[in-house]
């Protein structure tokens, strides 16, 4: 129903927001993410072009899915939105 979906959708955004700042679920995935991450301590990650930062993780919920691992990874894409 049109009442449901916006909730739905809501609901779905917060959940991934909480998962994406979740650090007790994500470890570096590479060398350079960790070397890098030590390096900048608290400070805000700013990135050169050629740069991509990599993470893995696993959902603790037990629930379907959480088998398998899960990937963030942070770059930049040198071209418009609009490409």
């Amino acid at each position: 129903s049109k009442e449901i979906m916006p909730r739905a959708l809501d609901s779905m955004v917060q959940m991934s927001l909480r998962i994406l700042n979740d650090t007790s679920m994500w470890k570096a995935g590479d060398w350079k993410t960790g070397s890098r991450m030590k390096k900048l301590g608290n400070e805000p990650i700013i990135l050169d072009e050629s740069e991509i930062l990599l993470w893995t993780g696993k959902f603790s919920h037990g629930c379907y899915g959480s088998d398998v691992p899960c990937v963030k990874s942070m770059g930049l894409v040198n071209m418009s939105p609009r490409n």
